[in-house]
Formats: structure tokens, sequence, C-alpha cells
């Protein structure tokens, strides 16, 4: 049978009781009423009148005292101490003297730790009736008796029958009454603090978790329950165990108010957290404990910060970083300072940093939400206008057809030019490949870069004189090349080959370009008695004059200054 069960049948016990009690004292009073015995009708005293005193007990003092002993269930519980006396005073009838019947010495020993719902009432309780009369007032009665004192005799003989049925009546009601003292104080014990927690502890150590939530509950609604934090993890771990996890948290939440620091009651806590998926709940209860002595107990529900893929510092030119986090975990960031949320841009690809100082912060939050610490990365952009530009040829006097080239010109920057000094602009001419002088005269060529943040470089100025090229004929570019060949000791003042013997002789092929020169295409040729062969091919150009090694590779031409 349940506690819950034996609390039942004490408070329907105790009903009973209190009915019974107003019954008995109804039957005394009717009783009472019929025989009532008027006190000028007796002339004399009974001779053994001392149970007159019992005659009966007020109705209202008896259900006043069963009333007091049902006490309010939600009401605290105080072990019973005083073990004074009480007297039930009752009033004596008839003409003895006046004299008072009291119930002496009711007194309940109790213990909480002798209380157990499963043994009997201890009834060791003494309850001790003492009648006291007026032994200096003896009845005597005459030897003579008239037919009027027969039949006083007969009425008082009726009467002393009804007072003692009264008397026997009122030591039963006694007796019901301390009986009912006895359960409901068994029943106030059970509903206390101290005995709750020691049932409710060895139903825990026992791995009885439905008795041990039974009994650890009605310890934790007590003034008492909410001062023992180590009671309170016991009771949500047992909670846990009977899949009642909102009601394990509630309670792990009263324990941590009350023990901030409780070792067992706060990884509890983060647990149901994380397995109900209070995300938020976790963050909070994490980001709460950064710091403490205890924080290393929540490590394992924490999440990593994000990462960047570009350490934070300065740079000359704009960044992009890349943020990463654990599997699993969406980022979310701010480039304003401002602290990041759910609600804050969602990570997605490379964040650009262009210009000025940037501060990214960022947060990872896993997929039940919980979030990391903030992470945050602080980027300086100073962006730097490209250099002046370098022009090539640098000197001044050129031919007609020169072309001037920029040299270290960035794939993502542009370069803009004039040829009068006036100084360039994104609306000058574009430069693309050279600038080619194909006319006679004096040029100044100013010259600009832009790059793709639109700071320009400084502008760049040089002055050409552009003059007329000569134009060489065939024998004067063989002649140029026999000269070259001499000067190189590859043939003799003679004309015959150094070293080799043989006559060196020039054969003019045909007129041809090559890498944008024009020239003159010969063949170097030996002749060595009855045999000729081909020493190699040469160029002249036909506007510089300028002597050439030419190869030729699969019919693809190229030349080389000799």
């Amino acid at each position: 049978m349940s506690d819950k069960d034996n609390f039942d049948i004490d408070d329907e016990l105790a009903r009973s009781l209190e009915r019974l009690v107003e019954e008995e004292t109804n039957v005394a009073k009717a009783a009472y009423s019929e025989d009532k015995i008027k006190a000028e009708d007796i002339k004399k005293e009974p001779e053994n009148i001392n149970l007159g005193a019992t005659q009966m007990v007020d109705k209202d003092k008896v259900k006043s005292l069963t009333s007091a002993i049902k006490l309010n269930d939600e009401q605290d519980i105080k072990t019973v101490e005083d073990t004074s006396d009480f007297t039930i005073d009752v009033p004596y009838v008839g003409n003895a003297s006046k004299n008072t019947t009291s119930i002496k010495s009711v007194k309940i020993e109790d213990d909480e730790n002798d209380w157990d719902e499963d043994e009997n009432l201890d009834e060791s309780k003494t309850v001790q009736k003492t009648n006291k009369m007026n032994s200096d007032n003896p009845v005597t009665m005459s030897n003579q008796t008239s037919p009027e004192d027969g039949k006083n005799k007969k009425e008082l003989d009726k009467k002393s029958k009804l007072i003692i049925a009264g008397a026997c009546g009122i030591a039963a009601l006694v007796v019901i009454i301390i009986i009912v003292i006895a359960v409901n104080m068994n029943s106030k014990n059970k509903k206390s603090y101290k005995y709750n927690l020691e049932k409710g502890t060895q139903y825990y150590n026992t791995q009885d978790y439905d008795n041990a939530v039974t009994y650890l509950t009605k310890a934790y609604n007590t003034n008492d329950g909410k001062k023992n934090a180590d009671m309170m993890y016991e009771l949500a771990d047992a909670l846990v165990h009977v899949n009642q996890n909102d009601k394990a948290i509630e309670v792990l939440k009263s324990a941590l108010s009350y023990d901030k620091m409780n070792e067992k009651a706060l990884p509890l806590l983060a647990k149901l957290y994380q397995d109900e998926k209070k995300g938020t709940e976790l963050s909070e209860l994490i980001k709460k404990y950064k710091g403490t002595k205890n924080e290393a107990l929540l490590s394992d529900y924490k999440v990593d910060e994000p990462t960047s893929s570009e350490n934070p510092g300065s740079f000359e030119d704009s960044v992009e970083i890349n943020l990463m986090a654990s599997d699993g975990c969406t980022i979310y960031y701010t480039t304003d300072g401002s602290e990041p949320t759910t609600k804050s841009s969602k990570y997605s690809s490379a964040i650009k940093i262009e210009k000025d100082d940037v501060t990214v912060k960022a947060i990872a939050v896993n997929s039940i939400g919980v979030a990391s610490d903030v992470a945050e990365f602080k980027y300086s952009i100073s962006l730097k206008a490209p250099d002046a530009p370098v022009l090539n040829p640098s000197e001044s006097d050129v031919k007609v057809g020169t072309k001037i080239v920029i040299e270290g010109l960035a794939d993502d920057e542009k370069a803009y030019y004039t040829l009068n000094g006036s100084t360039p602009s994104a609306n000058s001419s574009q430069y693309s490949g050279g600038i080619t002088l194909d006319k006679a005269g004096n040029y100044v060529v100013s010259v600009i870069v832009i790059n793709k943040h639109n700071l320009s470089s400084p502008v760049t100025r040089v002055s050409y004189n552009v003059s007329e090229e000569k134009t060489y004929t065939k024998d004067e570019a063989e002649s140029i090349l026999m000269k070259r060949l001499v000067s190189n000791n590859k043939v003799s003042q003679s004309g015959t080959m150094v070293g080799g013997g043989g006559t060196a002789k020039l054969v003019y092929q045909n007129t041809t370009t090559i890498s944008g020169t024009k020239m003159y295409y010969i063949r170097l040729d030996v002749n060595s008695g009855n045999s000729t062969k081909t020493e190699g091919y040469y160029g002249v150009g036909v506007n510089n004059g300028q002597c050439y090694v030419i190869t030729d590779n699969n019919g693809s031409l190229s030349a080389v200054q000799y």
C-alpha cells in the first residue's frame, strides 16, 4: 500500500472518529435528558456516588479538540514536543459535593526517526484517569425506609447505571481521541522534511527512482528542501530516470540558485539542455560560468569560435577573408563592430575588405542553437597608389617607328597617356601593348597608371626626338654584314673562313620582317675547291643597319642581334 493511500486512510479515520464522538455525545445527552434528576427530589446522597462525576462531556469541547488535531496537509509540520497533561473537566450532576473528573498525563512521545510507513503505530502513550470525591462528606442512610424513600432509591439506582454508562462512553471517547492524535501525528511525521528526505534518499540509493521522486518531491516542497542543493540534485537525477526532464531542469535551476557552484547540478543541467535541444538556454549557461572555476565542467558543450583565413593586421591592398567553423555549424557575422546574433548576416562566401579599418565579429552556432564565444578580427587597410610608370626606351633620340613600352604594368592596372606633355587621365588614350612613334618630330610622352581602387600613380614624362631612318640597299647590307663577320673573327680580311679554309660568300635570300624588324635575309656559304656548304643565315635591318643571326625553327624565323 502506498503512502498516499495511508494518508487518505488516516484522513478518513479522523473524519469517522469525529462523527463517532458526535454520535456518542448525542446519545449521552439524550439519556441524561430522559432521566433528569431534580435536585430537590433527592433527600439523601447515594452511597457510592463518586462515579457521578463522569456523566457527560461537552460536545463542543470534544469536537474542538478533534478538529484541532486535523491540520491542513499544506502547512509546515512541527514535531510535537509538549507532553504536558491535559484535563477534561466534567460538571457533576446531583447532590453530591462538586468534583472534577480529570484525564491526566496523556503523553505522546514522538521521534521522527522511529516512524516508518510500514510499522504499526507505536502506542507508547499512557492514559491515567483519576476520580476524586470529597471523602469528608460520607453518606449515611436510615435503616427505616418509607415508600417515598424506596422510590427515590430506585430512581437513584437507575441514574447510577446511566452515570456509569456515560462514564464508560467518555472513557471510550478519550481512547478514540488518543488514537486520533496518534494517527494524525504519524501522518504529520510522514509529511516532514526529514522523514521524506531520508526515505527519498534511501530509495534513490537503491535506484528505486519512482519512489525516490515521490519522497524527495515532498522534501523539496518544504522550506528546508529549497536549501539542500545535493538533495535537489538527487531529485533531478531521479526525475531524469523516470523521463521527467522538464521538471528536472526546474529543480536543477533551483539548486544552482541556492548553490551556484554546485559541481553535480551544473553539468547535469547542461546535459539536459543539450538533450532537450535548448540551445539558447545552454548558451546562456556557458556564458554565465565563463571565467569561473566551474567553466571546465561545461567544456564538452562549448562550440569553438570561427577562424579566419587571413590573420588580422594592416594591409596596403584590399583583402578577402574566409570564415571557418566546426562541421554542422552556421556562422553569423558583423562588420560594423556590433555583437553578432543569429539575426546578423549569415556567412556564405568570402568577405571582401577594401578600405579603412574594419572589425569582423563572428559566432558559430551548432544544430541545436548553442552559440560560440564571439571571434573578433581587426583589419586596417591603407590602400597604396601605383608607383610612377617606367618607360622603355628611356633615351631621347629615336627613329621613326620606335615603340614605347611601360615596364611592370599589373594585370589589374590600366595606363593612360598623352604625347603633347599634358597630364593624362582616365579620359586620355589608353595604353595597350605599347606607344608607337610613327612620325619624325619631338614628342613629350606623359603616362599615368590607375589601379583597381581607382587610385592614380604619379605622372611619368619623357621627351623623344624622332628622326627618319636611312634605308640601306642590299649591297650596303651585305657590306655591313661582311664587316661584322670580320670584326667577330669569323672571316679573314682576305675573305677566307678563319681556321677552316675556303672562301666566304654572301648570298641574298629575300627581304623579310622578323619580330617587327624589316631586314635583308642573307645566307653565308663557304666554297672549297669544287664543293660549297652553307655556314649559316644572317639578317641586316633595312632601316637600322643592325646585323642579326637568323634561326629557322621548322619554318618559323627568329632573329638575335649579332
